[in-house]
């Protein structure tokens, strides 16, 4: 049994009031002696509902073998802005592995011919890598990213393509 992580997400600064951690946010205290929970889901889907406003927060902390809890990592406050439904065409997908050890592949669809921009950020939002950037035409497409060489933990794969932006969560594993 390696690292497992564990995930809060809330509407203000240090807030977990949509998705809690059991654990101290200060400290990293776990409250329960068990595996994060994004061991068990490793992508989420979290209901705009669930927030008061356009503004989230998150954090995330690497949990040992002995259940002992790193602390925090804050990730970059993000605004919600326009809502990626089915009727704007944009789709990005997990084509597999999740998680992954080395290389995973993803689909995207762009509903008409598109400057695009498909990155892999780190937990700190920093770009570690850029999958595609330039004109697609409309329709389907793959990209493949080799994680081999980062290190381990979560990252964001983030499309975007006019003006509207979707992403998805992989795991990086040894």
């Amino acid at each position: 049994m390696g690292l497992s992580y564990n995930l809060w997400a809330g509407n203000a600064a240090g807030t977990p009031d949509v998705v809690h951690p059991m654990a101290n946010l200060a400290t990293g205290f776990r409250y329960v002696p068990e595996r994060g929970n994004t061991d068990v889901n490793l992508q989420w889907t979290l209901q705009r509902s669930a927030f008061s406003g356009n503004q989230i927060h998150w954090g995330v902390q690497a949990i040992d073998q002995a259940f002992a809890g790193s602390a925090f990592a804050t990730g970059p406050q993000f605004t919600l802005g326009v809502d990626v439904t089915p009727t704007s065409g944009l789709r990005l997908r997990m084509l597999g592995p999740n998680p992954t050890r080395s290389e995973a592949r993803f689909a995207y669809a762009l509903p008409r011919d598109s400057r695009v921009s498909l990155r892999v950020l780190d937990i700190a939002g920093r770009t570690v890598a850029t999958l595609v950037d330039g004109e697609r035409a409309a329709g389907e497409h793959e990209a493949r990213w080799n994680g081999a060489s980062f290190a381990p933990g979560l990252y964001v794969i983030r499309l975007s393509a006019d003006g509207v932006e979707t992403s998805l969560r992989t795991l990086r594993i040894e």
